[in-house]
């Protein structure tokens, strides 16, 4: 059951969020708001993914008893190697046993590898993720095991438990039995999940069946080369609006249930360095990443920082997936941030202009989300080679003014003006007038007909999935 689901979407969010506040309201217990959310979570992921329900309470259990064994006075470093160790080789074993298997196999060129098939639990890299979190901050001291109760709350709740944000136990354990929901939270989150909605499926899925439909022309006759680069131009935003979606979404729901998740996205497409990129997007994941990885290798203080960066991003790009692009696309970004770091301080780098290395910093972006587009090493070559040489055929059926539809445009165009909005001159305008009241008016009004809008487009939809389900 995703999101834009109508089941979903007219049901059971709905009904989600009326019983929690009913509850809130009228019991004071901590522990029978979180056992509502528990009942509710893992009603939503047997929805899900019935089929990998068992092996999802299986890291549940199992981190909860290494929390367990961590947690006293010893702190041995054996038992938490262990857990990590035992955590990561399922992640390993699930997303990558497949990939490695074919691999081999090809190299030989025989199946001296037979696997047999099995159930990859969905939101397996976000789940493990937060399991981590949960055995390394008790490990550290940065906050104390939780009951199975704390813990099938943190791991289970639903607006998370797919395709995150990544939350740090650090951050939610303190809000498991300290928080309250109130009319501006909710009002705030509701807000939230209205344009999260808006961004998933006007903007996002839009765009994506725009993609599939120039897909469809390049294999049935190919096409020529504007559609491609419209069709990276496409991707290029799509990605960015179904993510943040719903990033927008889970975070509006957890604030409706009382908790506060820290941003995901913060405008990623104004920066002007891959590393300010990746300060902007997915910070979730850049927020783990340095937090369990990059400063245990040392950071910025012990041993080589420019390997410790390269590591991060090359490990970045294999948890996105078990395939050459991601691992190509991690690396790459990688080598962007080292050479960054070695240039930041030179004169030449400091006097560059803004709108330059802002130009320079979004082509890379745009280009290297072509590999992520593709389904792998041969269909990125050709979508590349799609940029600069026609694909098309005798019977190429169509061709990029086609493609373009003024819809199209349009789409195109207020997701442009959404990114330069957080600009900070444009920020400083528009917090002068959101105390006007036919400014407050009006946006309650528009929030109303955005909403109106989303319930249309979740109806009529027959593209629904988010991007980051695969990972």
């Amino acid at each position: 059951m995703g999101f834009t689901e109508i089941i979903f979407f007219f049901l059971f969010l709905p009904v989600s969020i009326i019983v929690y506040l009913l509850v809130d309201r009228f019991i004071s217990s901590g522990k029978a708001k979180n056992i509502v959310l528990i009942l509710l979570s893992l009603g939503f992921y047997y929805w899900a993914s019935k089929q990998s329900l068992v092996l999802f309470l299986s890291i549940v259990v199992f981190s909860y008893l290494a929390g367990l064994a961590i947690g006293n006075e010893k702190k041995e470093k054996k038992k938490l190697g262990f857990a990590v160790c035992g955590l990561v080789g399922a992640l390993l074993f699930f997303k990558y046993a497949a990939f490695v298997t074919r691999w081999i196999n090809q190299i030989v060129e025989k199946d001296i590898i037979r696997l047999g098939s099995f159930v990859v639990p969905i939101g397996i890299s976000f789940v493990v993720f937060e399991a981590v979190s949960y055995v390394v901050d008790i490990y550290r001291g940065d906050a104390p095991a939780g009951s199975f109760l704390d813990c099938l709350t943190f791991f289970s709740l639903f607006p998370k438990l797919v395709s995150g944000p990544i939350v740090l136990w650090k951050d939610f354990q303190g809000q498991i039995h300290n928080r309250k929901s109130s009319l501006e939270k909710t009002s705030l989150g509701l807000e939230r999940i209205i344009i999260g909605y808006a961004k998933k499926v006007i903007i996002a899925d839009t765009l994506g069946l725009q993609i599939s439909l120039i897909s469809n022309g390049l294999a049935s006759g190919g096409a020529d080369w504007p559609s491609m680069w419209l069709k990276a131009l496409l991707y290029f935003f799509q990605i960015y609006y179904d993510f943040s979606g719903y990033s927008d979404i889970a975070i509006g729901l957890a604030e409706v249930f009382g908790f506060s998740f820290k941003e995901n996205f913060s405008h990623p497409y104004l920066s002007q360095s891959i590393s300010e990129f990746w300060r902007r997007w997915h910070i979730s994941l850049g927020t783990w990443f340095r937090e369990y990885v990059y400063i245990p290798l040392g950071g910025n203080r012990k041993g080589n920082v420019y390997l410790n960066l390269f590591v991060v991003f090359l490990l970045t790009g294999i948890w996105h997936g078990s395939g050459w692009t991601f691992l190509i696309w991690g690396g790459f970004h990688g080598i962007c941030v080292v050479f960054e770091r070695r240039m930041r301080e030179k004169e030449w780098y400091k006097k560059t202009p803004a709108f330059f290395k802002w130009v320079v910093t979004m082509f890379v972006v745009f280009l290297t989300w072509i590999l992520f587009m593709s389904s792998g090493l041969p269909d990125a070559q050709k979508n590349f080679m799609g940029l600069f040489q026609s694909l098309a055929t005798e019977h190429m059926t169509f061709t990029w003014r086609y493609y373009l539809s003024s819809r199209t445009i349009i789409l195109l165009v207020i997701s442009m003006l959404y990114e330069l909005s957080g600009l900070e001159f444009v920020q400083k305008k528009l917090q002068m007038f959101e105390t006007h009241k036919m400014v407050i008016i009006g946006k309650k009004v528009f929030l109303i007909v955005l909403l109106v809008i989303d319930m249309l487009f979740v109806i009529n939809s027959t593209y629904h999935p988010f991007i980051y389900f695969q990972f």
